[in-house]
């Protein structure tokens, strides 16, 4: 018997079998429930009307630059090694800083992450013993906050899809 082994999200969780056949329609599945989360994310952001002014995207790239070591420069030479133009890596830049606005603006009141959190999440890390604390503490509690947040988002899709009628052709 052939099967495909599926790793959930949750590194801790079960391990899955699915039988060769059933994984393309599972692949197929998924492919299809992103396109529609991604047509109910899109409508949602054009009805909230969620933009992203240019100081926004010159931040958001700057983060790019600061998180990755690298200049402008590397970066613009690393995207067009990999034949991705540097106006269209803004523009994909520019639809995550409106995801992120949505999230925030949709969820953001609600997650807090708690110093307890972050405090296990350092003693967990492999860096406890080489960072001390106060250096690594902003990286996670940023990690944290953008894990909850897209939980958050997981949910008002799963909840949007629910209420939402598909009419597939194929």
């Amino acid at each position: 018997k052939h099967v495909a082994n599926l790793l959930s999200k949750d590194p801790t969780g079960p391990i899955r079998e699915i039988p060769i056949g059933e994984r393309e329609a599972w692949a197929r599945d998924r492919a299809l429930q992103s396109l529609i989360d991604q047509a109910i994310l899109s409508r949602e952001l054009a009805k909230r009307q969620i933009e992203v002014t240019p100081a926004e995207l010159e931040r958001a790239l700057l983060g790019v630059l600061r998180q990755n070591q690298m200049t402008a420069a590397a970066l613009q030479k690393e995207l067009a090694q990999k034949g991705i133009p540097f106006g269209e890596y803004k523009r994909q830049l520019a639809g995550q800083v409106r995801q992120y606005k949505f999230i925030q603006e949709i969820a953001g009141s609600r997650v807090q992450v708690t110093e307890e959190e972050i405090r296990r999440a350092y003693e967990s890390s492999p860096h406890a013993k080489t960072t001390s604390f106060s250096v690594t503490a902003p990286a996670i509690r940023q990690s944290l906050e953008s894990q909850k947040l897209q939980e958050e988002l997981q949910r008002y899709l799963s909840q949007a899809r629910a209420a939402t009628f598909v009419d597939i052709k194929l």
